[in-house]
């Protein structure tokens, strides 16, 4: 009989490991759960820097394209014009 007291109070034990291992799954996959939302937001932090970068130096070059023009106007025109006969002739092939 002893054996048998044994074994039940063994198959208790079981039963609470099992529920204390489903307790901890469930935590973990919480905790991935917040992970992941944290490392997305990082994520779209880093995009949006980068985003804001390129747009100032998208304005800088602006910027510098017009100032060129404003300074050297004939220059501008005659590039500008040799630019489009070479590609006139490019795309005529």
């Amino acid at each position: 009989m002893a054996s048998e007291e044994t074994l039940k109070h063994e198959i208790e034990a079981l039963k609470a490991d099992l529920s204390a291992l489903r307790l901890d799954f469930k935590g973990l996959g919480k905790d991935m759960a917040s992970a992941a939302r944290v490392g997305a937001s990082a994520a779209k932090d880093h995009v949006r820097s980068a985003m804001d970068s390129a747009k100032e130096q998208g304005e800088d070059a602006a910027k510098k394209v017009k100032e060129s023009i404003e300074e050297r106007p004939l220059t501008s025109v005659a590039i500008a014009f040799g630019a489009g006969i070479l590609l006139g002739v490019m795309l005529k092939k």
